[in-house]
């Protein structure tokens, strides 16, 4: 264990540590003069033993959380960067076989065992911290490109099989790692609100964190999206018709874990790499999933199962991803503009938690969304009169609103609409 000084002395020297190998990784290797490679290859086995304790204490909550982000910082430029073509094996295989796995695994393994206890801090806390620094090795083996890409294609199919099923096996070197979540109903739900929330949101936003990353080759993350839309669209599929038939038709919510990977599919990647087809099918679920969070999840559930924070965050990734579509595909969106539309108004008009400061982001993208319909192309002003009235009225209404940038968003976005004659 660390002293109360050993920590004092990272919290110092991991951001320090953390800034010098971001400032000099894309150029060290490459820079390398043939005198200088002892040298060089004396710190990268320098850095390369640091692996395993950097993950360890990343994983640690003993440890104060900007040292704990520094470390996590630091682990990801060492597999990214400073590994030499020539290396037998990437490093993330083992900080995720050593420690990130295992620990996640024996996370799953608890909350499974007793599902009833799903809202346990502790369990939830290592599960979630597990994920996320599964995704940060796997973004970063993305990153390093060449076999290290084999690592975030594994850890990426992971994450959306547990998404969509709730199980899934990973095997790396000689070992299988088993997450079973599926006694606990992931899928099968008709509300949002029926959802262990922390699990799908840590594992689907897991995935998320992977795509966001802007770096390594071009190909990687179209790689990984193709994969995730076979999956997510047909867990969408089935889990309508599986609800249409138990519930007489009445499927109020699309599942919220494939939802949250769709949008960020839609916010990362190039959606010129995505077939009509499937543009078709991923716009379907967006739109679905704008009017059900619009309709029914404005309203946090006493039961904890998805806080405001959570809500909110489900919201802005809905309306980005709205907006991304159309921004990139106007004429596959013009068919949904009466869903669209009067859902955007709902949200920037929803009162609860969405009314302080919290709330601001997602109505302001809300608001840019509606100022966007007016400006797509092939839609005539005679197909947008009839929102008209509603949009002008709502708008005047929120001119008082005491957020300066709310204010005059909706000055902006109700001029947009008032010239629409």
């Amino acid at each position: 264990p660390l002293s109360e000084w050993d920590n004092v002395k990272l919290d110092v020297a991991l951001p320090l540590l953390s800034a010098a190998l971001t400032t000099n990784g894309d150029s060290f290797l490459n820079k390398t003069k043939a005198s200088d490679e002892a040298d060089t290859k004396s710190l990268l086995d320098l850095l390369h033993t640091m692996v395993d304790d950097l993950t360890r204490y990343s994983l640690s909550r003993d440890n104060d959380l900007r040292a704990r982000s520094a470390a996590a910082s630091c682990l990801h430029s060492i597999i990214s960067d400073y590994q030499l073509d020539g290396s037998p094996e990437c490093l993330s295989i083992g900080a995720l076989t050593h420690t990130v796995l295992p620990s996640m695994v024996a996370a799953a393994n608890s909350i499974a065992k007793f599902p009833e206890k799903v809202s346990d801090e502790n369990q939830l806390i290592q599960f979630k911290d597990s994920t996320n620094l599964a995704s940060l090795l796997a973004s970063a083996a993305a990153c390093r490109g060449k076999s290290s890409t084999k690592i975030a294609d594994q850890i990426s199919k992971f994450f959306v099989e547990i998404t969509c099923t709730g199980k899934s096996e990973l095997s790396l070197k000689k070992d299988t790692y088993t997450v079973d979540l599926s006694d606990i109903n992931l899928i099968n739900v008709t509300e949002w609100a029926n959802w262990p929330a922390p699990l799908f949101l840590s594992v689907s936003s897991a995935l998320g964190s992977i795509l966001s990353v802007q770096h390594g080759g071009p190909f990687w993350r179209q790689r990984i999206s193709h994969m995730a839309t076979k999956y997510v669209i047909e867990a969408c599929s089935k889990n309508k018709e599986t609800l249409a038939s138990n519930t007489g038709g009445t499927v109020t919510a699309p599942p919220l874990g494939p939802l949250i990977i769709v949008c960020h599919i839609l916010c990362s990647c190039k959606v010129a790499s995505i077939s009509k087809p499937t543009l078709h099918d991923l716009t379907s679920i967006v739109t679905w999933g704008l009017s059900s969070c619009s309709a029914h999840s404005l309203e946090c559930n006493n039961d904890g199962s998805l806080s405001e924070t959570d809500l909110v965050s489900v919201i802005e990734l809905i309306i980005a991803a709205t907006s991304k579509l159309m921004a990139v595909s106007p004429d596959k969106m013009q068919e949904y503009l009466p869903i669209i539309i009067p859902n955007l108004l709902t949200i920037y008009s929803a009162g609860g938690y969405l009314c302080g400061d919290i709330g601001v982001p997602a109505k302001l993208i809300a608001l840019q969304c509606l100022m966007n319909v007016t400006t797509l192309p092939n839609v005539t002003k005679k197909s947008l009169a009839a929102f008209k009235p509603a949009v002008v009225a709502l708008l005047a209404e929120g001119l008082d609103n005491p957020s300066t940038l709310l204010r005059h968003a909706a000055v902006d976005t109700r001029l947009s609409w008032i010239v629409q004659q």
